[in-house]
């Protein structure tokens, strides 16, 4: 079954090759502490930046957790329970209500960290791939999937996107590419992956516990993108 779904994802049947399973590199650190990677993997340029200050990752996952009781308050984006009803991620979450809501925007010092981070890896994507310095927007959501919740086979249309794991009790985001690879990430927290191609196919593994598993989610769009349709319909704001 393939069809599409109200972020501009496009669901795809799952596959039955057995994905390799890695760790995203960690190789340059800057003086900050933290790391900053770039890599080719299945002819997709990613870029890993890794936040390394626990207390941090604590904060923010605390910070996630209080605003999902909001967050929950907003509307369902459109068709999204038609369109999902045959996944098996919990249809009413946090991610369902993702058009109505920008994590980048809370009153929360956490959340600049996040934003300049999504700068970095997207200056350094851009500059490997000789993009033009064209102004970007962001919209950033969260998703938090308890016991058995996933996200199963989606594809973003915007033309770079990620997340920012928070927490997770053990898991991991599989890709699929063109060129026939599949290979699945472990999540760690604090570790934000930038894909910087529209179209890759991806999904996370079930969530094992009862802890839930938590990231931020992020799609990147141009200028020619901004159109009337996607302002309507989600809530970008500047990112450079």
């Amino acid at each position: 079954m393939t069809g599409s779904s109200p972020t501009g994802l496009e669901e795809s049947a799952e596959t039955s090759a057995a994905p390799r399973v890695i760790s995203a590199p960690c190789r340059n650190k800057p003086a900050d502490g933290d790391s900053l990677d770039f890599e080719v993997i299945g002819g997709v340029p990613f870029c890993f930046y890794r936040f390394t200050d626990r207390a941090f990752m604590e904060h923010l996952q605390a910070l996630c957790l209080a605003v999902e009781g909001d967050i929950m308050k907003l509307p369902v984006a459109d068709n999204w329970d038609a369109e999902q009803s045959d996944q098996e991620m919990p249809q009413f979450g946090t991610t369902s209500r993702f058009p109505y809501y920008n994590m980048l925007l809370l009153e929360d010092v956490a959340v600049i960290h996040i934003f300049r981070a999504i700068q970095r890896c997207y200056l350094t994507a851009a500059e490997h791939q000789s993009l033009d310095q064209s102004p970007v927007w962001v919209q950033c959501w969260e998703n938090v999937l308890r016991r058995d919740g996933h996200l199963h086979k989606h594809a973003h249309s915007f033309f770079m996107h990620g997340h920012l794991t928070v927490a997770t009790p053990g898991s991991n985001t599989g890709y699929e590419f063109e060129n026939g690879d599949a290979i699945e990430i472990k999540n760690e927290p604090g570790l934000l992956t930038l894909i910087g191609r529209a179209g890759v196919m991806h999904y996370t593994t079930p969530n094992p516990t009862d802890e839930p598993r938590i990231s931020m989610a992020f799609d990147l769009c141009r200028v020619p993108e901004m159109n009337n349709g996607t302002l309507n319909r989600h809530t970008f704001i500047p990112l450079l």
